[in-house]
């Protein structure tokens, strides 16, 4: 299967040109539920137009979605899969560090602000990356991702506290939050350590899509309580979850995700010991 290819009728949601692309079957064959995104780059499909074809478990097109990027229109056909961005030449491009916080603030719901560089392509395949990499049931909680120029830098650092900055040269101008970035770093080298590129992207849709899942299972826990002792909260989670033991740098990101995205009080429920009532 590492060979094989599926051709797609593929229709562009620009100008309603259709055409069909040629896809490898590993980069959607290993997705259990959803879809997964295909860029179409301009020159596969019509001649001026980039769009995202969503590509379910048995080869088949739910949908699309537009690219607001439109090139010179000098480009020959080509295979669309080949033009798909990498983990490895992102990370090649930003860096590894970069990419670790980029993907913090893309979890737990951190604006992005990155400063404009010459390299217009290299900003636009940064943020198309990214939003790659949310899957379905966190699309309608996508952070936002501005490219900003130069002189709006102090402006964010003053009234955006909130807000993830990176400079022209990919630095950490301004950092939101305090929390370490083990389990960033360890889901990259994860994704990194797959041979085939282009599988790459779905081991990190599947680890953050789990990331998710499991803070649904920690919120109908806290729902249920009014308060929970730390131990009890992870005996109840790794039972829900069917394991043996959760990892505590894993139980913090569970904890941070519905804090962040749900509700900091289901967190506060957490207590180290609860006080035996007489």
């Amino acid at each position: 299967m590492e060979n094989e290819h599926k051709e797609l009728e593929a229709t562009c949601p620009f100008c309603k040109a259709v055409g069909t692309i040629k896809i490898p079957v590993q980069i959607y064959s290993q997705k259990k539920w959803g879809t997964v995104k295909i860029q179409v780059p301009p020159g596969a499909i019509c001649k001026d137009h980039q769009f995202i074809v969503l590509v379910d478990p048995k080869g088949i097109i739910r949908g699309t979605e537009k690219v607001e990027v439109v090139t010179g229109g000098n480009e020959a056909p080509v295979d669309a899969a080949q033009e798909v961005i990498t983990l490895k030449k992102l990370i090649e491009s930003v860096g590894l560090n970069t990419m670790q916080y980029m993907l913090h603030a893309l979890i737990f719901s951190y604006p992005i602000n990155i400063v404009k560089s010459d390299s217009v392509e290299s900003t636009n395949q940064i943020k198309f990356f990214l939003d790659q990499m949310v899957t379905e049931n966190l699309r309608e909680m996508l952070p936002s991702i501005e490219v900003i120029e130069e002189d709006k830098v102090q402006d964010v650092m003053l009234n955006k506290k909130n807000t993830l900055l990176i400079s022209s040269q990919k630095e950490m101008l301004q950092v939101p939050w305090k929390e370490k970035l083990k389990y960033e770093e360890g889901i990259l080298r994860k994704a990194l350590d797959i041979f085939n590129e282009n599988e790459q992207l779905v081991i990190l849709q599947q680890e953050i899509a789990k990331l998710a899942r499991d803070a649904e299972l920690a919120r109908a826990i806290l729902d249920y309580y009014d308060e929970i002792s730390r131990d009890e909260f992870s005996v109840e989670l790794t039972k829900k979850m069917r394991i043996n033991k959760v990892d505590k740098n894993y139980m913090n990101m569970v904890k941070l995700f519905v804090e962040k995205r749900f509700s900091k009080e289901l967190v506060d429920k957490i207590k180290k010991k609860i006080k035996s009532k007489r």
